[in-house]
């Protein structure tokens, strides 16, 4: 086939069903930070733009704007009527921030589980010399929990604050500066447009709070020294307890955003189900807390049919 001078060949060989598929549906493209809301390129060799309006598209062209369905665009692409040249792609990064938050919260557990094993094997070592081997991964496993562990703080917070934007938008939008505020002052503000006070020191949103600080310590790091117990009953293995601060966090921005949705009317996010509703404490309930996403017993989210 050779190219025309539009390079309408071209382009049709470069767009493959995968690509095909993700514009028609409404769904994010693995690699994309969202889904198509509009396409731009050539529809019978005249300019056009085809831009999602519900289950239906809006084209127009310079013969003027028709409404098609779904399976008329899919219809037109797939023949090659329309080209697609650029797709407007509308951000939707909350359930990716939150299941790698997840992930990292239940990575650290597991780097943490793997530390102490390596651990009690130098132990065991006695007076016949320190295993160098077993030490080095031991330690290795402890800045694994520590690097996950502080990821998975960071990206539950930047998870709630992509999460109340999205609602904002769906309620008319942030008022001047409202969109500088903080985390904290955002919600109270969101909560507000409903009549509903919300205090931030209390339960279901506290351990946000909790959580928020934490994210501020970590992402403003300052070189401010802090208490670390060497003996009595606070001694642990180092990293269990910003370990348990990352679940802390996870869990925090489950509750607080499931508690802020009902206020708003909102449907709960299912992305949220990815956190165990558990203490933080009970670690085995982490143990799997992804690939047990939609089978497990939760209160909020029916499981997922198999």
């Amino acid at each position: 086939m050779s190219k025309d001078e539009d390079g309408s060949a071209d382009r049709r060989k470069r767009l493959n069903m995968p690509a095909i598929t993700w514009i028609i549906g409404n769904s994010r493209r693995p690699g994309t930070l969202g889904a198509a809301t509009s396409v731009s390129g050539k529809f019978l060799r005249r300019r056009a733009r085809a831009t999602r309006d519900n289950e239906d598209w809006i084209l127009s062209t310079d013969n003027g704007v028709r409404t098609i369905s779904t399976g008329e665009f899919f219809t037109h692409i797939a023949n090659g009527d329309f080209l697609p040249a650029t797709v407007e792609v509308l951000p939707d990064i909350a359930p990716n921030l939150f299941d790698r938050a997840v992930r990292d919260a239940e990575g650290a557990l597991t780097c943490l589980y793997t530390a102490r094993a390596k651990f009690t094997e130098v132990a065991a070592a006695g007076e016949g010399g320190v295993p160098i081997f077993e030490y080095a991964m031991a330690s290795h496993e402890l800045d694994m929990t520590l690097q996950m562990s502080v990821v998975s703080v960071i990206l539950s917070i930047a998870t709630v604050e992509a999460q109340l934007n999205k609602w904002a938008v769906v309620l008319g939008g942030w008022a001047e500066n409202e969109d500088r505020l903080s985390v904290g002052e955002k919600v109270k503000t969101l909560a507000a447009r409903f009549s509903v006070s919300i205090d931030l020191g209390r339960a279901p949103y506290q351990r946000l709070s909790e959580a928020v600080s934490r994210r501020n310590e970590y992402v403003h790091s300052s070189p401010i020294p802090r208490p670390m117990s060497l003996t009595g009953r606070n001694v642990t293995v180092p990293g269990t307890s910003i370990a348990m601060e990352a679940r802390e966090a996870c869990l925090g921005t489950r509750q607080a955003l499931i508690a802020l949705a009902k206020t708003l009317g909102q449907p709960l996010p299912r992305y949220l189900s990815a956190c165990p509703n558990s203490d933080p404490p009970t670690e085995e309930s982490w143990s799997g807390a992804v690939v047990l996403d939609g089978v497990r017993e939760d209160p909020d989210f029916p499981k997922r049919n198999l």
